[in-house]
């Protein structure tokens, strides 16, 4: 019966403090600590990199024509471009640009609760 009942409940080392977790940058609900976002809906993953075109309008010109086929291969290599993997739409860019500190101030002026005036209920 040596034992204490602090060891017996196993509270004879000590509590260890917890690191502060960062502050996570969210406002209204976006989370503008991520590197993207998609400005038409909130998409805040990677975007991919797609192709204009078809491919189907491509085989149709190989089919018909070379040379045609060819251009068309080569401007489709060319114009690539990011694209949301939510909603497919070009509108997607870093939470740094001009465009995304504008959906900054404005999702911070709807999230902040409005006061109302003394006189109405």
């Amino acid at each position: 019966m040596g034992d204490s009942i602090a060891e017996v409940r196993g509270m004879s080392q000590p509590i260890r403090k917890q690191k502060p977790r960062p502050r996570k940058n969210v406002v209204g609900g976006v989370d503008f600590s991520k590197d993207y976002i998609c400005l038409t809906c909130g998409c805040q993953r990677q975007p991919i990199n797609v192709r204009r075109g078809h491919i189907a309008i491509e085989v149709l010109l190989y089919l018909f024509y070379i040379v045609p086929g060819v251009m068309y291969t080569l401007w489709r290599s060319v114009r690539r471009h990011d694209v949301c993997p939510k909603c497919r739409t070009p509108s997607i860019v870093k939470t740094t640009s001009p465009q995304a500190f504008q959906l900054r101030r404005l999702m911070s002026t709807l999230s902040q609760p409005k006061n109302k005036p003394a006189g109405e209920a």
